[in-house]
């Protein structure tokens, strides 16, 4: 259509970047290349600084404290059956008395 007005393309809003915020990231990648990925930043290629950055964004998202999702530990009573947070559960066989 000659005619039709052309639609400019979408531009979102720029929005402020929060400088602390992406040096945190940025060493918690390198963090990452270097500790879980075992490369230095000289010689890692594209997938290694893809797999540090996927790594370290998603401690980010998930958080990296596995104490929060800690579930208690079973305590086992006199007859052998074990208790979690009070909740029944399987007698536990290997657990000594």
């Amino acid at each position: 259509m000659p005619n039709s007005p052309s639609v400019p393309p979408f531009q979102p809003a720029p929005q402020p970047v929060d400088e602390l915020a992406l040096a945190e990231i940025k060493s918690a990648i390198l963090a990452k290349l270097t500790l879980a990925i075992g490369k230095d930043a000289a010689v890692a290629t594209r997938h290694d600084w893809y797999r540090a950055a996927a790594l370290a964004l998603r401690d980010r998202i998930v958080g990296a404290e596995p104490k929060a999702r800690a579930r208690p530990a079973a305590k086992v009573d006199g007859a052998g059956v074990a208790r979690v947070g009070g909740e029944l559960r399987e007698p536990a066989a290997s657990v000594p008395r």
